[in-house]
């Protein structure tokens, strides 16, 4: 009887050690299948942010051609308005230079066309003349279209500088020379 109990448990001992190695085996097993997991996972985030880089290059790409138009366009406003106030400036001396005439002189798309039938001497009678007499005029129908209550206004503001140059010129008189006397 003790030789049959030797043997059953040598036999025990021998389906442990085997059990002991296919469960050694089942664990390796999950462990390798749950590595696999863990790298598909990571393979596929790696994708996801590669797919999510791609597109912000793309929308930086977007981005920075959006600026470059803008800065274009900003470029193309800032020559606009230099050269819009360089044409203000040509106006601005076309009626300077008109107002610093004798007033029988300045010649408006009304005292044109009003003394164009007089006798007068110098009354210009084409655009070509009228170009001739005022250099600084590219076009006489540039002029037309400020209107007369434009070119009075602008009459008025002249007047108005000249008497504040006038009163200064006055204050500084009055400031260096106290009683009267120049030396």
């Amino acid at each position: 009887m003790t030789a049959s109990l030797e043997m059953r448990i040598s036999q025990l001992q021998s389906e442990n050690s085997s059990l002991l190695e296919k469960e050694a085996e089942l664990v390796e097993k999950a462990t390798q299948v749950a590595l696999e997991e863990t790298i598909n996972k990571l393979k596929c985030d790696n994708e996801l942010h590669t797919r999510k880089q791609v597109g912000l290059e793309m929308r930086i790409a977007q981005l920075e051609s959006e600026k470059s138009s803008l800065l274009q366009k900003e470029v193309g406003l800032v020559e606009e308005t230099k050269w819009l106030l360089s044409e203000k400036e040509i106006l601005s001396l076309k009626v300077d230079w008109k107002f610093e005439k004798k007033s029988s002189d300045i010649y408006t798309p009304d005292n044109i066309s009003d003394n164009a039938g007089s006798s007068g001497g110098n009354v210009p009678t084409s655009e070509r003349d009228i170009d001739e007499e005022a250099p600084l005029i590219t076009s006489s129908s540039r002029l037309s279209h400020i209107g007369r209550t434009q070119l009075t206004t602008i009459q008025q503001e002249n007047e108005k500088k000249n008497k504040e140059k006038k009163k200064k010129s006055n204050i500084k008189f009055i400031l260096e020379y106290p009683f009267g006397e120049r030396s």
